[in-house]
C-alpha cells in the first residue's frame, strides 16, 4: 500500500507539473498582451495619464510627472514585449515582473486609502477602480508565477533573439514617441523660458480686452463640469459690487464643446469667462486637488491664491493693498 500511494502521489505531481508546463507559455503571453495594451492606451492620452499619476498622492512636484510617465511606459513596453515574444534572461524577467506588479499594487493601495483614488490609470482612458486593479494585478502575478514555474524562464538562445530584441526596442521607442506627441505642451517664450504663469492669456471677450500679463486681476479657475464650481458663482458675483477690487475673470476648462454655455445657463455668472478648451494639463497646473481656485495676479504672476471658496472682501483688500502685493 505505501508503494501504491507513493506511485499515485508521484503520478499526481507529474500531472500537475505537466499542467503547469502547458499553461506556462499561454500565461506568459497573456501577461505580455495586458502590459502592452496598458502602455498603448496610456500613450494615446498621455496628458491624462500624467494627471492620474498625481492623483496617487505620492508625487508632489508636478514637473516630474511626464518623466515618471515615460519611465512607466518604457518599463511596461519592455516587460510586455519580453513576455509576449518569449525573451527570457534566466529568471530576471520574471523577478522584475513580480516586483513591478507588487510596487504598482502598493501604490494603488496607498492612493486608495490616503488620496481617495478613483481611477488607477492602468488602461489610460478606460476607467478602472482601485479594487478591480488590485485584483487584476493579483491575477497577473499568478500568471507570471505559472510561466516561471512552468519552465518558460529558460534563457533565450538562438540568432532570432536579436531580431526580437530589436523589435522590442523599436516598439518601445515608438510608443514613448506617441506619448510625447500627445502630451499637452505648455507655451514658452521665444527664448525657451517659461512665461509668467498668466502672461500666456491674452484674449478678447464681449466684456472687453484682457491681458493677464499686465496689471492686477482676480483670476478664478473653473471646470465647466464641476458642480462645486457652479455653487461658488453667486459669491463670485458679489465681488463685482466692489469697484476697488481688480477685474474678475474666469479661466474655464471645457472638456466638451458647449460645456461653457451649459455652465452659464445653470449658474448665471456675471463676470467674463474665457474657455481654455480641452487642455487638462494647463488647467491641472493652475490648480491643486481642489477643482476651484481663485488667484490674485499681478503682471502675469500669482501673488496669492485661495482654494475651495472665495475669501472675504477684507482679506482680498489686505493682499491687494499689501506691499509687494
Amino acid at each position: 500500500m505505501p508503494l501504491v500511494r507513493g506511485a499515485i502521489g508521484k503520478k499526481r505531481k507529474e500531472n500537475m507539473k505537466s499542467t503547469v508546463t502547458r499553461l506556462s507559455r499561454p500565461s506568459e503571453a497573456i501577461v505580455g498582451v495586458v502590459f502592452l495594451a496598458g502602455a498603448f492606451l496610456k500613450a494615446m492620452n498621455f496628458t491624462t495619464f500624467t494627471i492620474q499619476i498625481f492623483a496617487y498622492g505620492v508625487i508632489t512636484d508636478k514637473s516630474l510627472l511626464p518623466t515618471i510617465g515615460y519611465c512607466t511606459l518604457t518599463l511596461e513596453m519592455l516587460l510586455g514585449c519580453s513576455m509576449l515574444f518569449g525573451i527570457r534572461w534566466r529568471w530576471i524577467t520574471y523577478a522584475v515582473l513580480e516586483a513591478l506588479l507588487l510596487v504598482f499594487t502598493s501604490l494603488i493601495l496607498y492612493g486608495w486609502m490616503f488620496s481617495n483614488l478613483r481611477d488607477c490609470g492602468c488602461f489610460g482612458p478606460l476607467e478602472m477602480s482601485p479594487g478591480i486593479s488590485i485584483g487584476k494585478n493579483a491575477v497577473l502575478m499568478v500568471l507570471g508565477g505559472l510561466a516561471w514555474l512552468g519552465g518558460s524562464a529558460k534563457e533565450t538562445s538562438g540568432s532570432y533573439v536579436y531580431a526580437l530584441i530589436v523589435s522590442t526596442l523599436a516598439l518601445t521607442g515608438s510608443v514613448v514617441f506617441l506619448a510625447h506627441s500627445t502630451l499637452e505642451k505648455i507655451p514658452t517664450t521665444e527664448s525657451g523660458q517659461n512665461k509668467p504663469v498668466f502672461a500666456q492669456f491674452v484674449f478678447d471677450l464681449p466684456e472687453g480686452h484682457f491681458d493677464l500679463g499686465k496689471g492686477d486681476y482676480l483670476v478664478v479657475m473653473l471646470s465647466m463640469s464641476c458642480e462645486e464650481c457652479m455653487g461658488e458663482v453667486p459669491e463670485l458675483n458679489t465681488m463685482l459690487e466692489y469697484p476697488d477690487l481688480p477685474p474678475l475673470v474666469a479661466l474655464c476648462y471645457e472638456e466638451n464643446m458647449g460645456d461653457l454655455d451649459t455652465f452659464r445657463s445653470m449658474s448665471g455668472p456675471q463676470f467674463p469667462m474665457y474657455s481654455m478648451g480641452n487642455r487638462p494639463l494647463l488647467y491641472f497646473n493652475l490648480i491643486d486637488k481642489d477643482t476651484f481656485r481663485l488667484y490674485f495676479v499681478r503682471n502675469g504672476q500669482p501673488v496669492k491664491f485661495w482654494d475651495g471658496h472665495p475669501p472675504e472682501y477684507e482679506e482680498l483688500r489686505g493682499w491687494i493693498g499689501a506691499p509687494g502685493g
